[in-house]
């Protein structure tokens, strides 16, 4: 922080810090009356951020597998969703989302593995493979274990599929 000096009403010399600013980033809004008030990104900013995940599908006696790698949140959570709408139309025995892969999982990803566990109804089987600190624990903290059927390995859930 850099210093300034201001001279009181009493003629007293004091010293106090003041914000160094730090430059915008291009993308960024800085005025107030251009983004309400806050410091919000554009949408050539977020266009920018590159989605980082990927997802592979294949089938094990009728079972879908979608193997999920990278990184699932608000931004790349439509990607999922998109794959489990595609994979469910197909009416599968059994749908798993294998996340054993996965870096980082943000609580939209979460609410698009219920919005699944739903869809999927009591005619087909879900299940998740998690097992990490990046996607069992934050689930299992937020008592998802209880509604989703999560598993440590694809053999444990292709097991508790049948």
């Amino acid at each position: 922080m850099a210093k300034s000096q201001t001279i009181d009403a009493v003629g007293l010399q004091q010293e106090r810090a003041t914000p160094m600013t730090a430059q915008t980033p291009p993308g960024w809004y800085d005025d107030p009356d251009e983004s309400g008030g806050e410091t919000t990104a554009t949408g050539d900013a977020l266009a920018k951020v590159e989605a980082n995940l990927d997802v592979q599908r294949r089938c094990i006696d009728g079972i879908v597998v979608l193997a999920v790698r990278g990184e699932l949140d608000l931004l790349t959570s439509p990607q999922l969703t998109e794959a489990i709408t595609a994979s469910l139309a197909d009416e599968p025995v059994a749908l798993i989302v294998d996340l054993s892969e996965l870096d980082f999982l943000a609580s939209a990803g979460m609410s698009v593995l219920i919005q699944a566990n739903d869809a999927a109804g009591k005619a087909r089987r879900f299940a998740v493979i998690a097992d990490g600190p990046s996607t069992s624990r934050p689930m299992k903290l937020l008592g998802l274990d209880s509604v989703l059927s999560l598993y440590s390995t694809l053999d444990a859930a292709l097991a508790g599929t049948e």
